[in-house]
């Protein structure tokens, strides 16, 4: 296991995301790291399943135009 991860990977991207800052010496690394967390969030994203994604969809319900007075 790489250093300071857990067994949550949004956990860690949060950290990642939270020590995010400009480093003068190398200004490109910033924009490195937040391309590497976005892919990591678009890989996790599509590792979901979709009755997680839709777990409480049951509780919102949809208003037609003629259901509004």
């Amino acid at each position: 296991m790489i250093p300071h991860m857990t067994e949550n990977p949004l956990l860690d991207l949060a950290r990642r995301v939270g020590n995010l800052h400009p480093d003068w010496q190398r200004p490109e690394r910033f924009y490195e790291a937040r391309s590497e967390i976005a892919a990591e969030l678009r890989r996790l994203a599509g590792q979901q399943s979709p009755t997680v994604i839709h777990k409480y969809s049951h509780k919102y319900t949809s208003l037609t135009h003629s259901d509004v007075k």
